[in-house]
């Protein structure tokens, strides 16, 4: 367990020494503060170093690598399940790559660099949104499910173009992260879902919408279920409980948070937008107590939720901001705790205890 306490203690440690600083005009530090890129980097290497049976299906994507390799091209196509994009992806980092462990390497960057682009430029708080990253399940999935994490690597992609209002760009991207996992289907909303305007008075119809949607979780999600198709729709068909409602309440309570904490005149579009993909999470995750397929769907757009919530800390003029900063300290604190209390006992994707590949 060590090399996750290191990867949490030491951007901490760097932040607790960069809010010191700021008090000590005689030695200078840079504008910004590199705790998120510390965090993803030491996120990379563990990714990077990790040893073929950390990740309940890492070896498997191992075994792929090394497959596809000693194949043609359509033969691996019709001899994989995965989804086609991604077979040929790897078939091209066979003719480039030597060796698994590389090829684990690439992938991990190809993953987390994009995510680590978007903390670095949009955080306002890196310490919160680095302990809200923590306790989704983004976090692990980068351990385990590797076609899925290079989707989730075009979610960043897709929402600079959605920002500078290039549709066809967004959709073209979204379609490529599709044929790496049909669950990224879900991106091509991003476009619309960020320009919409959602304003607090809307509760009154998203409340009821909400509600709606969780007694009747069963029915609605048989009428989207064949849009992933026949496979997902053959292996996905029997609902199940997940036991996500814990995400539930948290979801619940964030967008109570974000729609009546700030003031609506401090909120710039990125937060605007954020808070609208937040409004669609909490929908996604009333399916996701039936499926894991719904839960995974989510996935592409919790790292913007992550970053949601500190910007809504920072537009609450009601309070005074020392309080605001306790309650900043507060969910930082919190989160933390609560991700080190979860690795102790959830290890669905086998990322418990982490193993360097030379162990």
């Amino acid at each position: 367990m060590i090399p996750y306490y290191v990867l949490i203690g030491a951007p901490l440690l760097f932040a607790l020494f960069h809010s010191l600083s700021l008090d000590r005009p005689l030695h200078p530090i840079p504008r910004k503060n590199y705790t998120i890129v510390l965090f993803f980097f030491l996120y990379f290497l563990l990714l990077a170093l990790r040893r073929g049976d950390v990740g309940v299906d890492t070896a498997g994507y191992l075994r792929g690598f090394t497959r596809f390799g000693n194949m043609p091209l359509a033969q691996a196509f019709l001899t994989s399940r995965w989804e086609p994009g991604f077979v040929a992806f790897t078939k091209f980092l066979t003719y480039i790559i030597p060796t698994k462990q590389l090829f684990l390497a690439v992938m991990a960057g190809l993953c987390v660099f994009p995510i680590a682009h978007l903390f670095y430029h949009e955080s306002e708080d890196d310490v919160t949104g680095m302990a809200l990253y923590l306790i989704f399940p983004n976090f692990m999935m980068l351990f385990s499910g590797m076609r899925q994490s290079l989707a989730m690597a075009f979610a960043p992609l897709i929402f600079y173009a959605v920002r500078q209002r290039r549709l066809w760009l967004s959709l073209i991207l979204a379609g490529v992260a599709t044929m790496l996992h049909n669950s990224a289907l879900i991106l091509f909303v991003m476009y619309p879902l960020y320009h919409i305007r959602l304003r607090p008075k809307h509760l009154f119809w998203l409340i009821p919408g909400y509600v709606f949607t969780f007694f009747n979780s069963a029915r609605l999600y048989y009428l989207f279920l064949p849009l992933f198709g026949q496979d997902y729709a053959d292996r996905y068909e029997e609902l199940t409980q997940t036991g996500a409602t814990t995400m539930i309440i948290l979801f619940s309570l964030f967008v109570a948070y974000a729609f009546l904490a700030p003031n609506e005149e401090l909120m710039d579009k990125d937060t605007i937008g954020f808070r609208n993909i937040l409004v669609l999470v909490l929908f996604i995750q009333m399916f996701a107590t039936i499926s894991p397929l719904t839960m995974r769907m989510n996935y592409y757009f919790l790292p913007f939720v992550a970053l949601l919530i500190p910007k809504i800390s920072h537009r609450i003029t009601r309070v005074d901001r020392r309080y605001v900063q306790l309650i900043e300290m507060g969910l930082a604190a919190f989160f933390l705790l609560y991700h080190l209390v979860k690795i102790q006992s959830d290890d669905t994707l086998n990322i418990y205890p982490y193993h360097f590949f030379w162990q």
